[in-house]
């Protein structure tokens, strides 16, 4: 599944993501993978890509943000076609799709890979997702109060 020079190091994290995507759903996933590459290869979006990559001074910041439009444009056209991605989904491929422009990010401009790096684009993809679905920090204090409180009662 991965380019036989693939980091080693985002290949692991990738692994890593997909081992917790349960299995009625490794299907989906990498269908919504497929489909991602596919639109990237368009000539248009691969040029612009690689200048965005090229310009980019905070390529975690700009892989989350990238992923995220990626797994909204396919979760849309998945709506409008009538074939929605399961939202479950979601998350696991933003971050796969952030791991994979490290991934080209690395090979085309020599960044160095390490895990505070994987690290920052994990959390940089998290915070895009939850901007996208109108999370509020007020809002994950809120549930993880309800969920202490839970555990505790």
């Amino acid at each position: 599944m991965f380019d036989k020079k693939f980091n080693p190091a985002l290949a692991q994290a990738r692994t890593a993501i997909e081992s917790h995507v349960r299995p009625e759903f490794q299907a989906p996933l990498a269908s919504c993978i497929e489909s991602g590459r596919e639109i990237l290869s368009k000539p248009e979006l691969h040029e612009l890509l690689m200048h965005q990559m090229a310009t980019s001074h905070n390529p975690p910041k700009d892989a989350g943000a990238g992923a995220t439009r990626m797994v909204y444009t396919l979760y849309e056209q998945g709506q409008n076609a009538g074939k929605p991605l399961p939202p479950e989904i979601l998350v696991p491929a933003a971050m796969i799709f952030a791991f994979e422009y490290l991934d080209l990010v690395a090979k085309t401009t020599g960044l160095k890979i390490t895990p505070e790096l994987i690290g920052q684009v994990t959390t940089d993809t998290g915070d895009a997702m939850l901007l996208a679905m109108r999370v509020t920090p007020l809002m994950l204090m809120e549930m993880s109060t309800m969920q202490t409180g839970m555990r505790t009662a």
